[in-house]
C-alpha cells in the first residue's frame, strides 16, 4: 500500500510547492513587471471611440477629482489620435459637466455621447449608448 500512495503524495506535495511558489512570486514581484506584459501597449490609444467613464462629483454640478482628471487625459488623447465618437458614461450631472468641460476644451459637441441610463459597471457593457445625442 506504501508503494501505491507514495507517488500520489509526492505529486500533491510538489503541486502545492509550486502554487505556493506562485503565490508568493505574485505577491513579492511588482505588478508593473508582468502587468504591462499583460495588458500590453495601453498608453498609445487608438480606435474610433474613447470611453471615459465618470468616477465621483462634488453635487453641485462640479467635477470631481478623479473624474476631472478622465477629462483631461480624454482630451489629451482626443488631440493626439484619430478617435470620432467620445462616450462619456455615469450618471446624468456628471456627464453633463463632463460635456460641459469636454466642450470647452476643444471637443467637437457632436462627436460626444453620453450614456447615462446605467448605475454600474456591468450596466455600462451591457446598455449601448444613446447615439441620437437627444
Amino acid at each position: 500500500m506504501k508503494g501505491v500512495l507514495a507517488p500520489a503524495v509526492r505529486w500533491i506535495v510538489r503541486s502545492l510547492a509550486c502554487l505556493g511558489f506562485i503565490v508568493v512570486a505574485a505577491t513579492l514581484i511588482p505588478s508593473q513587471w508582468y502587468g504591462g506584459f499583460l495588458a500590453g501597449p495601453w498608453t498609445e490609444p487608438h480606435g474610433n471611440v474613447l470611453v471615459v467613464l465618470s468616477s465621483d462629483s462634488l453635487g453641485n454640478g462640479s467635477l470631481g477629482d478623479s473624474t476631472f482628471w478622465r477629462c483631461v487625459y480624454a482630451v489629451d488623447v482626443w488631440h493626439e489620435s484619430g478617435f470620432k465618437y467620445l462616450v462619456l458614461s455615469g450618471d446624468a450631472a456628471t456627464t453633463s459637466a463632463m460635456r460641459d468641460y469636454l466642450i470647452y476644451r476643444g471637443i467637437p459637441g457632436e462627436a460626444i455621447v453620453a450614456e447615462n441610463r446605467s448605475s454600474t459597471t456591468r450596466e455600462n457593457a451591457v446598455i449601448p449608448p444613446n447615439w441620437s445625442r437627444e
